[in-house]
């Protein structure tokens, strides 16, 4: 087992992780001010004193979290390990008609003169322009790149 690096060479997006809100509910006792594990004391009966808290976390997006009309879950794959800064994901398109095939295992020099990336960046923007905009208005924030990802899996 282990790891295996590749080199994507195309668009790809940098997604934004979501914040979810979590609203928490806890009792704590109106003499002593300790924690309480349910509502009421089961020794005593006394009643806690209810307090509410919320809790924002962080949630990583995924291509699979995401089902759009005319589309398939397998359109993106989130790399496991790619440079993405924190706080996002890498998700790169599956479809090598918008990336060369390459094998960076073997290969050291990387042929991309037939990459005619114009082209390449039209049709993808076109062939996925209802996809985006889905996502928009699903409130997913995310930047289309073009260029480099080294990623591991």
């Amino acid at each position: 087992m282990g790891t295996h690096r590749s080199t994507y060479i195309g668009p790809y997006l940098v997604v934004k992780d979501s914040t979810i809100t979590n609203t928490i509910v806890e009792y704590f006792h109106p003499e002593t001010g300790k924690k309480m594990k349910t509502k009421f004391d089961p020794n005593t009966g006394t009643e806690g004193v209810e307090k509410t808290r919320t809790e924002n976390l962080s949630r990583e997006n995924s291509p699979w979290d995401f089902t759009i009309d005319g589309f398939s879950e397998d359109d993106f794959f989130k790399p496991a390990y790619s440079g993405a800064p924190k706080g996002y994901t890498t998700w790169v398109c599956n479809f090598s008609k918008y990336s060369p095939e390459l094998d960076t295992d073997d290969e050291f020099n990387i042929d991309i003169s037939s990459f005619d990336m114009g082209i390449i960046r039209g049709n993808f923007l076109s062939h996925y322009k209802d996809y985006f905009n889905k996502l928009i208005e699903m409130g997913i924030e995310f930047e289309i790149c073009y260029g480099i990802v080294n990623y591991a899996h």
